[in-house]
């Protein structure tokens, strides 16, 4: 039961890392945009693909946390969602 509280709890860190980086950037796109700042759309793209990728780290950091535990069929089904979500960004 340890082991599922720490691949839960690395989750959770990746996810608040991921979602405050990106609101992080959406708010300064924002201010800058108010402000007339030049480059103020590149920190709200910024900010949105960081949003984006959040479920892409948040599939890589289960697959890290399954393999270090060594429950290895549900890294490979965690890899193979992860392929997934590669082809679906791609098409």
């Amino acid at each position: 039961m340890n082991k599922d509280r720490e691949i839960k709890l690395r989750v959770k860190q990746a996810l608040q890392f991921c979602v405050g980086a990106g609101l992080f950037f959406l708010i300064m796109g924002f201010m800058f945009k108010f402000a007339r700042v030049f480059h103020a759309d590149k920190f709200f793209m910024t900010g949105i693909l960081i949003l984006l990728t959040a479920p892409v780290i948040r599939v890589i950091t289960l697959i890290y946390g399954y393999a270090k535990s060594g429950e290895y069929k549900f890294s490979v089904l965690s890899l193979t969602v992860l392929f997934l979500l590669v082809t679906a960004f791609v098409l």
